[in-house]
């Protein structure tokens, strides 16, 4: 008696999405670094942020890399917490600002990266469900040519 082998193989990912994380960390750590840097509120500073936020969340949607949510936020902050510190040094002056820049590098990162993370797997999410109708299947089936008939 003969077995036969079907192998279904489908790619879900549709591209690399790291140079837009680099770039949203960029813009993300501009935002920050306005906002914490000025003493007065920047809605331009803090609109950008957010909506860089949800572009992300719909460029991972549409490339299916939902899981990225987790990662980008510690991208951001790797490349954001040596600014954000300066900021408060600008901010604070030097010997208070180093302080500052030190609770801002550790309890900032943990509530705006939770914020970032909540913002991209929502959005993420919500894109891809919604695309889903549309996608393409994308799908290699290998038969034994054996024991195939046809």
């Amino acid at each position: 008696m003969a077995n036969s082998i079907v192998v279904r193989v489908r790619r879900d990912v549709r591209g690399p999405v790291g140079g837009v994380i680099v770039l949203w960390s960029v813009v993300s750590t501009w935002s920050l670094f306005v906002l914490v840097a000025h003493r007065e509120w920047n809605s331009a500073a803090a609109h950008t942020a957010v909506w860089s936020t949800v572009l992300l969340g719909v460029i991972l949607g549409v490339q299916r890399r939902t899981a990225m949510a987790w990662i980008a936020p510690a991208v951001a902050w790797s490349l954001s917490w040596l600014p954000l510190a300066i900021a408060c040094m600008f901010r604070f002056g030097f010997w208070r600002g180093l302080l500052a820049g030190a609770v801002v590098a550790v309890g900032g990162w943990i509530v705006v990266s939770t914020a970032q993370v909540a913002v991209l797997f929502t959005v993420s999410t919500v894109i891809r469900v919604a695309l889903r109708p549309f996608r393409r299947r994308d799908e290699v089936v290998i038969i034994d040519p054996d024991h195939h008939r046809g």
